[in-house]
């Protein structure tokens, strides 16, 4: 599998308007984080899983750190010897420019060409456009292309399932892929949840963002009796 080499800065979600050149390894993981890395790790370790394990962090809420949970998971994950690919599925590309990437929108290849093959039912090279961080991460970038997909996508067939398309493709190359979700409830997200064994929903001990999740396991339901039934989900 080819893959792209960038010479990606690192920058902390939290200090973007004072990037820092880090290596990924100086990231600490909460509690909640540590909790889910050892379950991730001890499953794979117990050969429960064949190929990989897909994981959409999702939550309609903005600032619940979907993203920098994406990014400290993926990091955890490949200080422990397991291939990680992220994808994001963000339009405004936070996971993109968080694993270096400052002009995602400059990007000649990204998630919103991949729905464009699954649209045009071309074949799918899941290596094509990857980029690679120094320090293990794959990353799928994502860019403002991709904010026009949700309108796009509502008279194709199968829409639901233009994203797993391209995940069963990654599947056999990674023990592990991350989806981070935009935040909203939108056919992308769907395509997400359709694509992933299980769902990661961060969230915070507040009534604003605890009530948001009734909508969102509303939409979970749905899309496990219907599409996914295999899908689970972990409220951390």
């Amino acid at each position: 599998m080819q893959t792209t080499h960038f010479s990606c800065r690192l920058e902390n979600q939290d200090l973007l308007s004072s990037p820092l050149t880090l290596p990924l390894k100086f990231y600490y993981l909460t509690e909640e984080e540590e909790y889910v890395l050892s379950q991730l790790v001890s499953t794979t370790q117990k050969g429960v899983i064949p190929m990989s394990q897909v994981i959409a962090i999702v939550n309609q809420k903005g600032g619940v750190a979907k993203t920098t949970t994406t990014v400290n998971l993926a990091a955890a994950l490949v200080q422990q010897d397991e291939r990680t690919l992220c994808v994001d599925l963000d339009p405004q590309a936070n996971l993109t420019m968080s694993l270096g990437c400052q002009n995602p929108d400059e990007l000649p290849y990204t998630i919103a060409d991949v729905i464009d093959k699954v649209i045009a039912e071309k074949n799918i090279d899941p290596s094509e456009g990857i980029i690679h961080h120094a320090e293990g991460i794959d990353l799928m970038p994502s860019s403002i292309q991709l904010s026009g997909y949700d309108t796009l996508l509502i008279n194709e067939y199968g829409r639901e399932n233009m994203l797993r398309q391209y995940v069963d493709a990654a599947r056999p190359f990674y023990d592990h892929i991350l989806i981070d979700c935009q935040p909203s409830l939108n056919i992308l997200t769907i395509n997400a949840l359709v694509a992933a064994d299980s769902v990661l929903i961060p969230t915070q001990p507040q009534f604003f963002s605890a009530k948001g999740l009734e909508l969102l396991f509303q939409t979970y339901s749905k899309v496990r009796r219907k599409m996914n039934p295999d899908l689970n989900a972990h409220v951390r």
